[in-house]
């Protein structure tokens, strides 16, 4: 596993991970984590991933204000 993009917004940590597999269903997954909370979307192309990436992190900034 590859760590590809990361960022700490708050408290929440939001990562997207290569998986390195062959096969590319589900290959990458957006991990967040913030206190209390872990939640992992999986997805197919690396485009998805850093899509749903932003969406994550601009919520992290929404909360910040």
């Amino acid at each position: 596993m590859k760590i590809c993009t990361s960022a700490r917004i708050n408290d929440a940590l939001i990562e997207i991970e290569d998986l390195e597999q062959p096969d590319p269903e589900n290959r990458y997954t957006v991990v967040w984590r913030d206190k209390d909370e872990e939640n992992r979307y999986s997805a197919r192309s690396i485009e998805d991933a850093e899509e749903y990436y932003q969406y994550r992190c601009r919520l992290a900034e929404q909360r910040r204000i």
